[in-house]
């Protein structure tokens, strides 16, 4: 996306804008992250032209951290251990996936595990 895109697109959502003014839409960011009923954000706190390295962008930053500890492939999860007929057996706490009890990373989703 660039810059006039950007605009063309807010342009036809304040035209668009039926009970709420311009100053009533919060702008939110998208974060990739599981959530219940709306999807996960947080706010935009400034957007503007970079400068030295950024020069010639547009950048928006957010109010919040967008990756958040815990929720990266790379933090260490503990695996799930789960008895079944008295047997254990090891799955990944994030996709639930049957591991093996020596595995450093689930090999269906790449999980980091101990």
């Amino acid at each position: 996306m660039n810059l006039e895109e950007l605009k063309n697109i807010v342009d036809e959502t304040i035209k668009h804008l039926y009970r709420e003014g311009p100053k009533d839409v919060p702008v939110l960011i998208t974060i990739s992250e599981s959530s219940m009923g709306a999807r996960a954000s947080c706010s935009a706190k400034y957007g503007g032209m970079g400068f030295d390295w950024e020069q010639g962008q547009f950048r928006f930053e957010a109010s919040e951290p967008l990756v958040r500890k815990g929720n990266s492939l790379k933090d260490v999860k503990s695996v799930i251990q789960i008895d079944f007929n008295g047997r254990n057996y090891y799955c990944c706490p994030k996709c639930m996936q049957k591991i093996s009890k020596n595995d450093i990373y689930c090999r269906y989703c790449g999980q980091k595990v101990k």
